[in-house]
């Protein structure tokens, strides 16, 4: 429960300081919106991975699930060129959506399981895992 509590305050904190776009008819969208209006060169292989993402669960087994776990993964693959896709990120991705909104799971996994917080990270960038 402990990192349940951290997650979401990451994720809280994350989105006080948001980036926000203005859009030419003069909204404004979550920068976590309009990466996921870019087109992912990693999609077709995101999808291929999907479905071996907790087969068990039935959040993820079609629906909901899967497009929360679609748009998280899709939106920080275009937020960090870098790294874009590592295989194994649904998993990690998955378990924040089962405690955390779809938008608190990208801002969790952009700020507390990336470079400097997270050595795991580190390593993938180093790996180029893409």
């Amino acid at each position: 429960m402990q990192l349940v509590s951290s997650a979401k305050s990451v994720a809280a904190s994350a989105k006080k300081s948001a980036d926000y776009a203005t859009i030419p008819d003069g909204t404004t969208r979550s920068e976590y919106a309009v990466l996921l209006e870019r087109e992912c060169g990693h999609e077709k292989l995101i999808l291929r991975d999907m479905a071996r993402t907790y087969p068990g669960n039935d959040f993820f087994k079609e629906g909901v699930g899967q497009e929360t776990l679609l748009n998280v993964i899709k939106a920080y693959a275009n937020y960090d060129i870098e790294v874009g896709y590592c295989q194994g990120s649904p998993f990690i991705v998955g378990a924040l959506l089962l405690h955390l909104p779809e938008e608190d799971a990208f801002e969790v996994r952009r700020h507390a399981l990336s470079p400097p917080f997270c050595s795991v990270c580190t390593d993938a960038h180093s790996l180029s895992c893409a």
